[in-house]
């Protein structure tokens, strides 16, 4: 990551990221693939250390 500080995994059996940051937040992320293998789907959800949550859905779509 280009944070200092930072952590991140990625469990390919689960398909799940998680980042950590130097101040206390926490971003967990899923990914999926298509049957026709053509759009990639990432849902993130990024939780601060007050509570307060960021929710992000990126589609990466090959079909168009």
């Amino acid at each position: 990551t280009g944070w200092a500080g930072a952590t991140y995994s990625s469990d390919p059996a689960t398909d799940v990221s998680v980042e950590k940051m130097p101040d206390g937040t926490v971003q967990t992320c899923s990914f999926s693939l298509n049957a026709a293998k053509n759009k990639f789907t990432n849902k993130c959800v990024a939780k601060s250390p007050d509570g307060k949550e960021v929710h992000q859905t990126i589609v990466y779509d090959r079909s168009k």
